[in-house]
């Protein structure tokens, strides 16, 4: 069972996707006078600060668990540890910035982890959803306010304003039409059954027993519509997970100021959030794992525009990604490695 997750899910091979694109992003960004300028920056860089941006990250880390488990207790049923939350978030983190699969590769696999841990197949995948739920509200919100301070300190014409007014409506397009193929693929019980046996055969889930299969996905449908009924009458209890969200995106902003504060720079706390904002929607436009590349030119290109020198804005940029993307990398593999190996991590019930 477990070799037959780690081949569908993760090799070493997987690892050149996004090695080949910071290639490409150092060929398009860097020139050589710009990387001796960035060496020069690096080198005065305080270390107190980015041990402070480094908290920042796990602070994210600590935040998206707990918003499992809230989730899980807004379910009522089993929900696991909050260090093992923390180290599946890594890991799905990873998963999703690995392999290009517009994020379900992590997903999918934290059902399996979920699964292994006594957790019903219905629940994991309705916990999914809500997360998604959470998440992406929450950016809207954000979002949204990015668009109103963009527009309120470069006006209607700049650049950057322009592209926000564009982009967001495609985004949220985008969000539309994807709760309408979620609507379309589970919101009939009766037609989401044959949907829901071909996505098992095509993620390798499925068992290969046909009997086995049509009663486990029974298992899952009923499990999942009963907690739907659930959400439905208790909508409320999702502003928590939500406003977590929202906290976890100024935690990226506080990890960008921190990381201004190690070159003797500063920057605003609402700019800082503003370039996390912008960079991130067009990140997610691209559908790259992790936004690399399309996030890295964003962000700079906003620190640029609003005066910051561009030798110091590629040097924030990658330091910033550095705790923000690459330093998954090493702990997400640890972490796929030693959760896939364990199966012994303690559940405790809800009463």
């Amino acid at each position: 069972m477990l070799e037959s997750i780690k081949d569908s899910f993760f090799s070493w091979k997987k690892l050149f996707f996004p090695i080949i694109l910071l290639l490409v992003v150092c060929i398009v960004f860097f020139r050589l006078a710009e990387l001796k300028e960035i060496g020069r920056l690096l080198m005065s860089a305080q270390i107190i600060w980015l041990l402070g941006a480094f908290f920042a990250q796990f602070l994210i880390v600590f935040l998206q668990g707990n918003v499992y488990r809230v989730i899980f207790k807004i379910l009522r049923f089993p929900h696991l540890k909050l260090w093992y939350l923390m180290k599946s978030t890594v890991l799905i983190l990873f998963l999703n910035f690995t392999i290009p699969s517009l994020g379900f590769a992590g997903n999918i696999h934290f059902l399996k982890n979920l699964k292994g841990q006594g957790v019903k197949e219905g629940k994991g995948l309705m916990s999914v959803i809500i997360e998604f739920v959470c998440f992406y509200s929450a950016f809207v919100l954000l979002t949204i306010w990015t668009l109103g301070y963009l527009i309120y300190h470069v006006g209607f014409s700049g650049r950057i304003a322009k592209t926000s007014i564009y982009i967001l409506p495609i985004f949220i397009l985008l969000l539309l039409i994807i709760c309408f193929l979620l609507n379309f693929w589970l919101g009939k019980h009766g037609k989401a059954k044959g949907r829901v046996l071909w996505f098992l055969k095509k993620t390798g889930l499925s068992n290969g027993n046909d009997e086995e299969n049509n009663a486990r996905v029974d298992e899952i449908l009923k499990d999942f519509y009963q907690d739907l009924d659930w959400i439905k009458n208790h909508k409320k209890d999702l502003i928590k997970p939500t406003l977590i969200q929202l906290i976890k995106f100024i935690g990226e902003g506080l990890t960008i100021i921190l990381v201004f504060n190690s070159f003797g720079q500063t920057i605003s706390v609402g700019l800082a959030l503003a370039a996390f904002a912008f960079s991130r929607l067009i990140s997610l436009i691209s559908f790259l794992p992790g936004g690399l590349g399309t996030f890295e030119g964003s962000l700079v290109l906003v620190l640029n525009s609003f005066g910051f020198q561009l030798e110091l804005a590629l040097m924030v940029m990658l330091v910033y990604r550095f705790f923000s993307y690459w330093l998954y990398f090493p702990v997400g593999i640890f972490f796929y490695h030693h959760l896939n190996q364990n199966d012994n991590f303690s559940i405790k019930y809800v009463k």
